[in-house]
């Protein structure tokens, strides 16, 4: 008798387990996803070239014949997994919420001067410039704001990683400078 009741427990204890793994992912993914709002959308393949700034310098990518190849701060061989997943997080950054529409105060998010900025050249002639700002003072994020608006975002602490990338992040992997004329990822 004491054997079933243990066995009885036990399998109440696994049930309940269950229960909660089950329950809980579901309920982040459904916090997750009805936050999150698109910052500005771009067509990736119309992406022409990409500048970054921030404390690595000045870092620019341009695509040639379908191919990106880094022209500054030199010309060498490309990762293309690193580009193509930065190219990927650039046609869709996603915000977390927005903290300020119409902010005045660009100071207080770090945005009046800010470290780190990504300008996005598209084929059709239009630059859209991102800001990254301080990090927030909870929650690991960053605030972050395009140029044509004073719509402050809250972004997470993955997104705003992008904005903070060095050369070496792009380079193919055993690459030297010597690579220089073979500038593209393939």
């Amino acid at each position: 008798m004491r054997f079933y009741r243990n066995l009885f427990i036990l399998a109440a204890l696994l049930a309940a387990l269950i229960a909660t793994y089950i329950y809980i992912p579901k309920q982040d993914d459904e916090n997750a996803s009805g936050n999150t709002k698109v910052v500005k959308s771009i067509d990736k393949d119309g992406m022409m070239e990409v500048e970054l700034k921030n404390q690595h310098g000045r870092i620019v990518l341009v695509k040639d014949d379908g191919q990106w190849r880094m022209s500054e701060p030199e010309n060498h061989k490309l990762d293309r997994l690193s580009i193509e997943s930065f190219i990927d997080q650039l046609s869709g950054i996603e915000a977390e919420g927005i903290v300020e529409d119409n902010a005045t105060d660009l100071e207080k998010y770090g945005l009046k001067d800010p470290e780190s900025q990504i300008a996005v050249k598209t084929l059709d002639g239009i630059s859209t410039e991102f800001m990254l700002g301080n990090e927030t003072p909870i929650d690991g994020g960053y605030y972050l704001k395009t140029s044509d608006s004073n719509t402050v975002y809250k972004i997470g602490s993955s997104s705003a990683g992008e904005f903070l990338k060095s050369p070496d992040e792009f380079k193919e992997r055993g690459s030297t400078d010597k690579d220089s004329d073979k500038s593209t990822g393939e």
